[in-house]
């Protein structure tokens, strides 16, 4: 399959059609029922899908169908239009489309190239948009990027940059004790930092500040 399907449980209620809502450029949310939202995610660079599992599995417990992309040689940047596959087999009306590393630098780029695709949120695990690429003036879009304290593999100085090409009212958060591997399970990264929290912890830590963001 072209994806891992995380579905809602067995028991969750059918799809029901979105409430409708203003969404002002104030106050950007999400404010769609997550019965009519779907995740879909581009892991980081030869990383594979499943070691997103853990973290994806919960937000989908609490709701959300969460669709993480295979892509060749587990490489996102070869396969930036994957996301059109899972929005086509998807039930859903509104997505929100996220990405690790490498993967939200394609997942922002897919974002910004395809504006009338019912994309209401982005979120982004230790990564930044291209300047190109860049959201700054989405009104519309709601975005939550999260990093991890002891991520020594994200460029701070570029991450800071690529502020200025996300919506102002984007949320920043960190993850005190996490490293950039620790987005994912998938052992230690090459020039990493070393982590203070364990991997369950910030599989934890990334499920709840998600689910948190996707229910404001």
């Amino acid at each position: 399959m072209a994806f891992t399907v995380l579905l809602q449980p067995r028991n969750a209620q059918p799809i029901q059609p979105p409430k409708r809502r203003t969404i002002g450029p104030s106050n950007t949310k999400l404010v769609l029922s997550k019965k009519d939202t779907a995740i879909i995610f581009y892991p980081g660079a030869f990383v594979q899908s499943d070691a997103y599992a853990i973290w994806a599995k919960d937000v989908a417990q609490a709701g959300y169908p969460v669709y993480v992309l295979k892509t060749p040689l587990s490489f996102s940047l070869i396969a930036q239009n994957k996301a059109d596959i899972a929005i086509k087999n998807s039930h859903a009306h509104h997505f929100v489309i996220g990405g690790h590393s490498l993967g939200g630098v394609v997942a922002s780029g897919y974002v910004a190239k395809h504006p009338k695709a019912h994309i209401t949120g982005l979120f982004l695990l230790a990564s930044y948009p291209q300047e190109k690429n860049h959201l700054a003036n989405r009104t519309n879009l709601a975005v939550l990027s999260l990093t991890a304290s002891q991520d020594q593999v994200l460029k701070q100085a570029n991450y800071r940059a690529a502020k200025a090409w996300l919506p102002k009212d984007t949320r920043y958060q960190t993850i005190r004790g996490g490293n950039h591997g620790g987005f994912g399970s998938y052992g230690p990264q090459k020039h990493d930092g070393q982590a203070t929290i364990s991997n369950a912890q910030q599989q934890t830590a990334i499920a709840d500040r998600v689910v948190a963001w996707l229910s404001c």
